[in-house]
């Protein structure tokens, strides 16, 4: 009896110490919000002449008779993203987050609600994945940079189509990004890919100021209230491909410090 108390404590103290939180300390995150919309107002030219009209009330009064919260989130949830072999979904902050696991400061950021696997052994090995030509997609570089004379960081954001016929551009870059488009190349591993109509996120192009950060926080998107549906249905088809990224919180003694943990 002594020896299987001993066994069990054995077995319990291994599985605490093997229990541990492996937390990623460099990240890449993004915030997608919701793109406002601005309602027109149609004014009544027989109410304002009849001054007899009863006051209307404040909206939030009737909130409780149709279930609707007087506060509506303002980031977009649910919406699916890719990083190298990660995979994540917006939380309802329209947040999503990446281990970082690059060290360059360039990365692109690919839009599109479908993609095709390149196999080494079908139907479990992957190589990588192409642009499927016969959905809509959209494809940004974005380049942290530093301006030498202001010492300040900055985002660069420019589309993928923007850069081909820029004149600027080298024929070797150009080569490059056509042959992605094209579906000839396979997609770069440093892209985040959202599954995602592209006409349904609006990304900023040009130039956001940015500070230093071995994190990266890229600039914020805005999206159009869609349903997602469809599209996390065609996620399910390849979840087997990725692994999930955990959030875990921890509590500290000002705050509460949401990490990326994965084991």
């Amino acid at each position: 009896m002594k020896s299987c108390k001993l066994i069990y404590l054995i077995g319990l103290f291994s599985v605490i110490l093997n229990s541990t939180i492996n937390t990623i300390d460099n990240v890449i995150t993004l915030f997608i919000n919701h793109e406002s919309v601005v309602e027109e107002k149609v004014i009544d030219h027989e109410s304002m002449e009849n001054i007899s009209n009863k006051l209307q009330q404040p909206e939030f009064i009737f909130s409780g008779s149709n279930n609707k919260s007087v506060i509506s989130p303002y980031g977009c949830n649910g919406i699916d993203a890719i990083y190298l072999g990660y995979l994540t979904t917006s939380n309802k902050n329209g947040q999503i987050s990446f281990p970082r696991k690059q060290q360059s400061d360039e990365i692109h950021l690919l839009i599109t609600p479908k993609m095709i696997p390149i196999f080494m052994v079908a139907p479990t090995l992957l190589y990588g994945w192409n642009i499927d030509k016969s959905v809509p997609m959209a494809m940004y570089r974005i380049n942290r940079k530093k301006h030498k004379n202001l010492d300040t960081y900055y985002f660069d954001v420019r589309n993928i189509q923007d850069i081909i016929h820029d004149d600027q551009t080298d024929t070797k870059t150009k080569t490059k990004y056509q042959s992605i488009i094209d579906g000839s190349n396979a997609i770069p591993l440093n892209t985040i890919t959202l599954i995602s109509n592209p006409d349904n996120i609006n990304v900023p192009q040009g130039i956001s100021l940015n500070h230093y950060s071995p994190n990266f926080t890229l600039p914020t998107l805005t999206a159009k209230k869609t349903d997602t549906t469809e599209h996390s249905l065609y996620t399910l088809t390849i979840k087997q491909y990725f692994e999930q990224i955990n959030i875990e919180s921890k509590r500290e003694t000002s705050e509460i410090a949401a990490i990326i943990a994965n084991q």
